[in-house]
């Protein structure tokens, strides 16, 4: 999906007749702070999803002051990192909405709450940086990626990323 500059400040996604003005913004940060706010209480932890190709590698980040429960970038020191499962219902839905978007590689952000419930925030990142979670984990995602651009797709590799 690509983003147009309009007019002054506008930007225009022709694919689906979208414009994004300052005040749709405006409209969409609100709704992602009450979103925070509704969801605070029952979230466990932050995942990602770092989709590359057709693979998908989850990661929890458990935060362990208040602040970075709320957001995890307002306090790297309270953070550490854990290479999980995704749900295969979670998978399914990145699978076809990275199919949709036509993107090979994404980072995937999701709240996981205390029921264990993975729910999408709304943010794809098709530029994603994923170092620092391979740095913590141990995960060769960068080794996935090079597979991924010297071989295209590999047939049969793991969708969930339960295996490296």
């Amino acid at each position: 999906m690509r983003f147009l500059r309009g007019g002054s400040t506008d930007l225009t996604c022709p694919r689906v007749g979208l414009v994004i003005t300052d005040t749709l913004v405006t409209s969409i940060a609100g709704a992602m702070r009450q979103f925070v706010t509704d969801h605070a209480s029952d979230t466990a932890e932050s995942g990602v999803i770092t989709k590359i190709g057709t693979r998908q590698f989850g990661f929890a980040i458990h935060a362990t002051t208040d602040q970075a429960r709320l957001d995890f970038r307002r306090d790297y020191r309270a953070l550490h990192y854990e290479r999980i499962g995704v749900p295969g219902d979670v998978a399914a839905g990145v699978g076809a909405l990275m199919a949709e978007l036509g993107l090979a590689f994404a980072a995937i952000d999701f709240v996981v709450r205390t029921d264990g419930q993975w729910v999408f925030i709304g943010d794809v990142n098709p530029g994603g940086q994923y170092g620092w979670l391979e740095a913590a984990t141990g995960v060769p995602l960068t080794d996935a990626l090079a597979d991924l651009l010297a071989h295209g797709p590999v047939p049969g590799a793991p969708t969930t990323g339960a295996s490296t």
